[in-house]
């Protein structure tokens, strides 16, 4: 027996309409957007736009014209990838998933395409690992289901204005399912994710490095992403704030860097320092919280006091306080103690030794022949800063040569860098002991918290000095240098960065209640993160011994916030899709219908529920029990083909007319 031979070739599906697509792929977007956005927040912001443009590619029919862009998006998608997250940095294939699984979101018939949902869920996978933070966890779930079920209704053709989303269930259940999710929170311990190796960047996102180099510091300055926040006590009234975060104690042809000093003072981190690290009683006590938990620093107001460091934290024997790679990276608030005399009553490194700037060298010894004291050629530097030309400048010309010699005798114009490191450089050809210290100046105040907000805009260099042989001095050269007002942006007449704090403008004008409005909206945000995210296994002692109110209103809100972000989407969603000419026909049958006594069950079907009615009024009411079921017929016919035309609404608005007419 000869089998039949297939007289037709293979056939793809037949492609969807553009409309559809359009909607599927705009649906898909924005159900993942919020993946995306924060993939991109964790890494680089510049991989959202690209992730966005991506999608114009998902749509595009199959031809030779989309097999060339998606080469050419291939490769110039990877090469930016390559400099924005250079491997092996664990966020290099991260992006890479989360770029590539864009282009092939759709198959060949316009329908979503299912390996691609690896795409979505794997990178919010990524985005839950590499952060502790209890919302940003709600977040990706809400978001991962709201994107599988919208994968699941256009996947299978369905028409979104046909579903009878039941709110206020949907949101109890929601709403139910996330506060047991809330309270299991409290009661278990978290995960410390940094045991995990890869999963936590050990590189610090930071305005301050370890060592300092002319011509590396300005992208740092006019960078205005958050540092870090300083809860500060009642009634704190400092005249200038320095956050010392690294000595820089070896210096070599225009590069500075921490050396051996940088190495433990003592060799455990439960052991006491040295005391000859800070010789006097703290001055002020404070609470940290870095913005990237994964700094390696905290810092110090002022300088180091006697006080012992936090737990899990080391001091240096510049004073500095570290933490080591190793220990937790949790988000949490350090209690930091510091000194803020100035002079510096402390034992410090203390070098004069220099490599390099022979012209520098010879001028600042000549100077200090000319001088009588320490104290007075250190007065003679400022003032030959403020009166021989210098400049502070964010773009400074190129430097040649001895780097250090043609800033300080030729080109005259540099940042803070520049300017603290020509400082020490003359102080130590001149035989005194000086350092470099980078770290941060000044800040802004939030009256709503009690704290300070320093940015990394806001980093800063200056030098530490032993003046006489006695005590250490500090002395920020960039305070009394000019600026360059096409240069800068700020308002200060001398100095680019000021260690006074930013004090909230008390005017009323529009721009200053936005700028108020913005400080209390930050608050409430620091304030559940504090309440929430540094919830370590002494709070939850204290939250079940206390219980206190605060850390309850604050779950509470959190609670409110969520269910309020679950419904607002339901609303605009219910909103959106009863647009739609056949669902607003559906309401007003369904309408008509609860005149005539007839509800239609939460399980019962359109067709089911038209010919329940007709049966039960074909007895007194045969004509209208006729134009129901061919109004239903009709109905069904264009809503579940996606053949509706214009024609067909009217006809059908005039059956409802006739319906209607008929019941009363």
């Amino acid at each position: 027996m000869r089998l039949p031979e297939h007289s037709e070739k293979h056939t793809h599906p037949q492609r969807l309409p553009f409309a559809d697509i359009r909607l599927t792929a705009f649906l898909l977007t924005a159900a993942s957007a919020p993946i995306a956005l924060t993939m991109a927040m964790l890494s680089q912001l510049l991989v959202f736009p690209i992730w966005v443009s991506l999608w114009g590619l998902a749509v595009m029919p199959k031809s030779t014209l989309r097999h060339v862009l998606v080469v050419a998006s291939v490769i110039g998608v990877f090469i930016a990838i390559r400099f924005l997250a250079p491997p092996p940095d664990e966020r290099f294939f991260m992006l890479l998933v989360m770029l590539f699984g864009v282009i092939e979101q759709l198959d060949r018939s316009g329908r979503p395409n299912p390996f691609a949902v690896l795409g979505v869920v794997f990178p919010a996978l990524c985005a839950i690992a590499l952060s502790s933070s209890l919302m940003l966890f709600v977040l990706m779930v809400v978001s991962v289901g709201l994107y599988l079920g919208l994968f699941v209704l256009r996947y299978n053709n369905m028409p979104l204005s046909g579903l009878r989303v039941r709110i206020l269930r949907v949101v109890g259940i929601l709403g139910g399912a996330f506060l047991a999710t809330l309270m299991i929170f409290i009661i278990l311990p978290r995960i410390d994710l940094s045991d995990m190796p890869k999963l936590v960047s050990d590189r610090a996102l930071t305005g301050v490095t370890d060592e300092l180099e002319i011509g590396r510091f300005s992208e740092v300055i006019q960078s205005g992403e958050t540092a870090f926040r300083a809860f500060m006590p009642a009634g704190t009234n400092l005249q200038e704030f320095y956050w010392r975060v690294y000595v820089l104690t070896q210096a070599q042809n225009g590069k500075w860097a921490r050396g051996l000093t940088a190495a433990p003072a003592f060799q455990t981190l439960d052991q006491k320092p040295d005391a000859s690290i800070g010789n006097n009683d703290r001055d002020i006590s404070y609470k940290v919280r870095h913005t990237n938990p994964a700094e390696p620093w905290l810092p110090v107001l002022g300088s180091p006091s006697n006080q012992p460091p936090p737990k899990q934290t080391q001091i240096s024997l510049s004073g500095e306080i570290t933490i080591p790679a190793k220990t937790d990276r949790m988000p949490r608030l350090w209690m930091l103690s510091g000194v803020i005399d100035n002079p510096i009553s402390a034992t410090l490194p203390e070098s004069t030794r220099l490599i390099g700037h022979p012209r520098l060298k010879a001028w600042a010894q000549a100077k200090r022949l000319e001088t009588q004291s320490d104290s007075a050629f250190a007065d003679l530097l400022l003032t030959h800063f403020q009166s021989q030309g210098f400049s502070y400048s964010l773009s400074p010309p190129k430097l040649n040569g001895d780097k250090m010699d043609d800033f300080f005798f030729e080109t005259k114009q540099g940042y803070c860098g520049h300017y603290a490191m020509a400082f020490a450089t003359a102080l130590r050809a001149a035989g005194i002991p000086a350092n470099v210290v980078v770290g941060y100046s000044g800040g802004s105040w939030n009256e709503f918290g009690d704290y300070v907000l320093v940015r990394q805009s806001d980093a800063h260099a200056w030098v530490e000095a032993k003046i006489h042989g006695k005590s250490w001095h500090r002395y920020d050269p960039t305070k009394v240098v000019p600026l360059i007002a096409a240069a800068t942006t700020t308002s200060q007449e001398t100095g680019a960065t000021s260690p006074l704090l930013k004090q909230p403008s008390k005017s009323l004008t529009l721009p200053d209640r936005l700028s108020r409005l913005a400080r209390w909206a930050d608050n409430q945000i620091v304030r559940l993160n504090n309440e929430i995210l540094t919830f370590d296994a002494k709070s939850r002692e204290d939250f079940f011994n206390e219980l206190s109110l605060g850390r309850l209103l604050s779950y509470l809100a959190i609670w409110g916030l969520t269910l309020m972000a679950l419904i607002i989407p339901l609303l605009l969603f219910k909103f959106l899709t009863s647009r739609d000419p056949l669902t607003l026909l559906d309401m007003k049958f369904n309408t008509v219908a609860k005149k005539l006594g007839f509800h239609r069950a939460a399980a019962e079907g359109r067709l089911d529920f038209t010919e329940r009615i007709a049966t039960a009024i074909a007895k007194t009411r045969p004509d209208m029990a006729e134009l129901i079921r061919d109004y239903a017929k009709h109905w069904n016919r264009c809503y579940f083909t996606n053949e509706a035309k214009p024609d067909d609404v009217a006809y059908l608005k005039k059956a409802l007319r006739g319906i209607r007419q008929a019941a009363t």
